[in-house]
């Protein structure tokens, strides 16, 4: 099927199951947030929040074990 212009069409063709479970997680969580007010609010802000910066800094401490991982940080900052 192609559109008026010759290019495919670009419509989704198929349901994703990963997509569907990580959208149906947010909208539990916008869920939880209304259902129990502030209090909550701030506890599952504290989770949402420190959970990504958390993995950041054990994603940071994998590639920086990583061989050859001296090179490309002296390639990206430089001699000092």
């Amino acid at each position: 099927m192609s559109t008026i212009g010759g290019r495919p069409c670009m419509r989704p063709t198929r349901i994703i199951g990963a997509n569907v479970g990580y959208s149906a997680l947010s909208w539990l969580i916008v869920f939880l947030c209304l259902a129990w007010g502030t209090k909550w609010v701030g506890r599952i802000t504290y989770f949402t929040m420190g959970l990504p910066v958390l993995i950041l800094f054990v994603f940071l401490g994998r590639a920086l074990t990583l061989p050859g991982s001296e090179d490309g940080v002296k390639l990206y900052i430089g001699e000092w």
